[in-house]
């Protein structure tokens, strides 16, 4: 969106964001802690390209432990991801963790960490010696209409840095629509409690209005 708003301008009708990633300053500290280790850089430097391979075996026996013990799963969530994951649909767990871990790449997570330590939405840096590059947010023009929708209890996504977000993309009017969801985490937007659901029938209403 910002590299290729010409592109986007002509391909999108609107975009709904839920929990949308970019600034993660006041994410969960536990990213800083991975940054100073350096264990990622030491996994990159000696080949490694993906972390948590997907493992059917694995994932049959975190689907059956998620099913049997929802409260322990939920306590290792409200440490990551979701400060109360009792909003979250326990019974989709399941079936959510029937597929996790399913893999993501080394370089995803070292960007992920330059997002917490640098406190702003930057590119990727191909290794510590590259310098900082920031996105240019003011290419979004409003061109396009957003939908920004936020977790109150959302360990990665925090309230501060959606509002970051929001307030960067309005300096062109971009954001159309911005709701803050108490309870919400970032999981929760992916396996809502039905009691929890208010957002996705505001993102309908949206799109339907775009």
């Amino acid at each position: 969106m910002a590299l290729q708003p010409e592109y986007f301008n002509k391909h999108l009708r609107s975009v709904a964001m839920w929990a949308p990633v970019s600034n993660m300053e006041h994410s969960n500290t536990l990213l800083k802690f991975a940054y100073y280790s350096y264990s990622m850089y030491a996994l990159e430097f000696l080949g490694a390209r993906e972390l948590f391979p997907y493992d059917s075996r694995l994932c049959s026996f975190t689907s059956i432990f998620c099913k049997l013990n929802p409260a322990v799963c939920g306590l290792l969530l409200s440490f990551i991801t979701d400060k109360q994951p009792y909003y979250d649909n326990q019974e989709r767990w399941e079936v959510l963790m029937a597929h996790y871990p399913v893999g993501t790449s080394v370089r995803s997570v070292l960007h992920i960490l330059d997002l917490k330590v640098y406190g702003a939405f930057v590119k990727h840096r191909r290794t510590v010696f590259h310098s900082v590059e920031h996105y240019n947010l003011t290419n979004i023009d409003g061109s396009v209409p957003i939908a920004i929708m936020a977790g109150q209890n959302d360990r990665m996504v925090a309230l501060q840095d959606a509002k970051w977000l929001y307030e960067e993309l309005n300096k062109t009017n971009a954001v159309k629509f911005y709701k803050e969801y108490g309870f919400m985490g970032h999981i929760t937007f992916v396996v809502p409690a039905p009691k929890v659901q208010t957002f996705l029938h505001d993102t309908v209403e949206f799109v339907k209005a775009h």
